[in-house]
């Protein structure tokens, strides 16, 4: 298991604050951009993680 830069760890700490408190639309974004880029290199998988993400964001 790799280690997080303290900025790293600090913007993921922010994002679940963020979905914590309802505010979505900015982390539905970026994992919108992951899941498009990963289609885009044909790394399905992955898209479909993201998919499963968003899914899991709208939920809420």
């Amino acid at each position: 298991m790799g280690f997080q830069s303290e900025e790293d760890y600090r913007a993921m700490i922010d994002e679940i604050l963020q979905v914590l408190n309802g505010r979505t639309a900015d982390v539905r974004h970026r994992v919108e951009e992951e899941m498009e880029e990963a289609a885009r290199n044909l790394d399905f998988e992955r898209a479909a993680a993201r998919r499963d993400v968003l899914a899991g964001l709208q939920a809420i």
